[in-house]
């Protein structure tokens, strides 16, 4: 394997006894996956930051994730594609896994240290690719090694290698046995918005764009989920009608038609129509992702801040505005990805944070 092996990475890793608290998310993980919620190519949905499961000693390193279309294309292509992009932004190529479903799976790996080693899998299935990111948690003190390899020698070309993905160590901490009750959880345990939260969803809802879409924000997921001690954000969004020559004119007339802060956007090559925008609110900011695989309709959803949420609105609003962008203009784009500008993503999930 081009990964150092597991044994061995699980031997450099586990040499770190820690209580159950200790692995819960600090402020080094949060700034870990906010760095790289800002690839270009990455540009996951929402964030996750590395933490505790619950149960015990393992830990997750999830930083977030995203789903792109890529209508009427075939998997091969799509993989190519996606791993090209990825390549032009600066990502190096691990390993690549031909099944004949058909799927494929892809890793790629970014970073010089563990602040910002990031380690991508790509997975393809029919027109619809999957990338799923992974960060060091705090308390790992190394990070997988692997060796470059080519396209062009790897089964979605015309050479025959064929790697697995090499999965990170599920428990790397042998730990204390120490579980979290749900005593330990009780400041998370709420089942109603407070006075700034109804005041946030009242002025996003009086948006003219989202009220003339007909938005609504969802509140179902408020409560704590005491299966596994996670709360998730509010969602919310809309689908806005439009008429437009293509995708990436309907994106272009929604972002024309709001006052938000365009700030990424990712097209081409059959791929769907995305951006991200900053949305500013009374005390903050928070996110909108567009998308568009029709020229009729753009799909909103907003990225809503979780109060208890390590993350400010200062890193969000220090995020440059995209300027110009082709993807939104009418010249054509040749045959590969379009990646523009610095994607924006608010926390879609948090475990419990100890605050360093």
């Amino acid at each position: 394997m081009r990964f150092l092996p597991l044994a061995g990475l699980a031997l450099l890793l586990a040499g770190c006894s820690s209580t159950s608290t200790e692995l819960q998310t600090t402020g080094v993980d949060v700034e870990r996956a906010f760095n790289a919620s800002r690839d270009p190519w990455a540009a996951p949905t929402g964030l996750t930051f590395p933490s505790q499961e619950y149960g015990g000693a393992n830990v997750l390193r999830d930083a977030g994730s995203r789903s792109t279309e890529y209508p009427g294309l075939a998997p091969a292509k799509v993989a190519r594609l996606e791993i090209a992009a990825a390549l032009e932004s600066g990502w190096t190529l691990a390993s690549v896994a031909c099944a004949e479903d058909p799927r494929y799976t892809a890793v790629l790996t970014k970073g010089e240290d563990l602040d910002d080693s990031v380690l991508a899998e790509l997975t393809v299935e029919g027109p619809a690719a999957g990338v799923s990111l992974q960060v060091p948690h705090h308390l790992d003190g190394s990070w997988p090694s692997t060796t470059p390899v080519a396209l062009d020698e790897t089964c979605l070309a015309a050479g025959q290698l064929n790697e697995p993905p090499t999965d990170l160590p599920f428990d790397p901490y042998p730990g204390d046995g120490a579980s979290p009750s749900l005593d330990d959880f009780d400041p998370w345990q709420r089942d109603s918005l407070s006075d700034e939260e109804n005041a946030l969803m009242e002025q996003i809802l009086a948006d003219p764009l989202l009220a003339a879409a007909g938005a609504g924000i969802n509140v179902t997921e408020l409560g704590l989920r005491t299966g596994d001690t996670w709360r998730a954000a509010l969602t919310g969004g809309a689908s806005v009608e439009v008429q437009a020559a293509s995708t990436r004119a309907a994106v272009s007339q929604v972002v024309e038609d709001s006052d938000w802060v365009l700030t990424w956007a990712a097209c081409g090559a059959g791929r769907q129509t995305e951006a991200t925008l900053r949305i500013p609110v009374e005390g903050g900011t928070i996110t909108a992702r567009l998308t568009s695989t029709r020229r009729d309709t753009v799909e909103v959803s907003l990225g809503l801040p979780v109060p208890e949420a390590p993350l400010t609105y200062a890193q969000i609003e220090d995020v440059p505005a995209l300027e110009s962008s082709r993807c939104l203009g009418s010249e054509p784009l040749g045959s590969k990805v379009l990646l523009e500008g610095i994607p924006v993503a608010l926390p879609n999930r948090l475990h419990p944070y100890l605050g360093q």
